[in-house]
């Protein structure tokens, strides 16, 4: 059976709502980044990095959102957890790579600076430059979303998840999002909290996806 390390409303959320929809049973571990669980060094043992999520598979574990979604879309393709059309297909990778490689980091700058820098005054630097960088991120799925029903563009997909993630980061980082400032992401966030994929992993972590 497989075996998820998620911290509550964390981006593993997006890998909880990815297990769900695959259908197979699998076993959920609570590791809350809130009070550094992740650095203790019973999960250090299980996962080096200290991040979250982790996936457990047969004694195997990995590490790194997009990796643990993909490798789920690769072993269930029944869930149809990708496009088959190599548009679609690509689309929803690039909105992968890009909830990893840019969204998430700006969100870590905004709440993690030691990651990056040392010196209180380069904290507080690195803190007030993610604040308009947090504005951009929101501003592109926006943008996207006026346009398409999914991050992949006609269908669900494993990009959505993360998605719904971001959306709660904002609120969380102090930024408006409702109906007025975000309307195309807002209405998405309510479409999808109705899929019972959403609404199960929701549930389970006991988080919103609004405030």
């Amino acid at each position: 059976m497989m075996k998820l390390f998620y911290s509550p409303g964390a981006c593993s959320l997006a890998s909880h709502i990815a297990l769900i929809e695959t259908g197979a049973p699998f076993e959920l571990v609570k590791v809350p980044v809130a009070d550094r669980s992740n650095w203790r060094p019973e999960y250090l043992a299980i996962n080096p990095r200290g991040f979250i999520p982790a996936l457990e598979v047969n004694g195997h574990v990995m590490s790194e959102n997009a990796a643990i979604m993909l490798y789920l879309a690769h072993t269930h393709p029944a869930a149809r957890l990708l496009p088959a059309e190599p548009g679609a297909l690509a689309r929803a990778l690039e909105w992968l790579a890009w909830q990893s490689n840019t969204a998430h980091p700006v969100f870590a700058h905004l709440w993690r600076p030691e990651r990056f820098v040392d010196t209180a005054e380069e904290k507080e630097m690195v803190k007030k430059a993610a604040v308009s960088r947090v504005k951009a991120v929101a501003s592109e799925v926006e943008t996207w979303l006026q346009r398409n029903d999914y991050a992949a563009g006609p269908l669900f997909s494993i990009a959505d998840g993360m998605f719904l993630v971001l959306y709660r980061w904002m609120w969380r980082a102090g930024e408006t999002v409702n109906e007025e400032t975000f309307p195309a992401w807002t209405r998405y966030v309510l479409r999808l909290r109705e899929r019972p994929s959403v609404q199960q992993a929701l549930a389970t972590e006991q988080v919103s996806l609004f405030p």
